[in-house]
């Protein structure tokens, strides 16, 4: 049985991470040549330059899905637009901010395939995070 997962990217004025994160995702895509990722670009109507980053980015990275919000929809809404366009039976998401460990998701795959799970949630943790309350 080969794996799938899509992986659901909501954006929102990421100028300065953009770059550094599309670069992850692509190395993910590579490094887990057993999993059939599928990932989903949501900008949801930044004004930063983000945007045109991205609209150049989706000639040269045919392989993701680049959906581009003509409102703010707010975070929820970015990811409700990222799962109405997946096709993969399981989903992950996370931030461009590169806030997460996003090669995670492939390892929470596999715990929700041996355990027989619905769902698997990450938490930021380590003496670098720092989460008001």
């Amino acid at each position: 049985m080969k794996k799938n997962l899509s992986i659901i990217v909501p954006i929102y004025n990421e100028i300065n991470a953009i770059e550094q994160s599309l670069k992850n995702l692509l190395s993910i895509k590579k490094n887990f040549p057993n999993v059939d990722i599928e990932i989903l670009i949501i900008d949801d109507f930044s004004s930063d330059g983000t945007r045109e980053i991205l609209e150049k980015k989706s000639k040269e990275l045919t392989d993701f899905k680049f959906i581009f919000n003509l409102e703010n929809k707010g975070y929820g809404g970015a990811i409700k637009e990222g799962f109405k366009n997946s096709s993969h039976e399981f989903i992950g998401i996370t931030d461009a901010d590169e806030t997460y460990p996003t090669e995670k998701l492939v390892e929470f795959l596999d715990i929700a395939l041996v355990d027989n799970i619905d769902m698997v949630v990450g938490s930021r943790v380590g003496q670098n995070v720092n989460i008001p309350y």
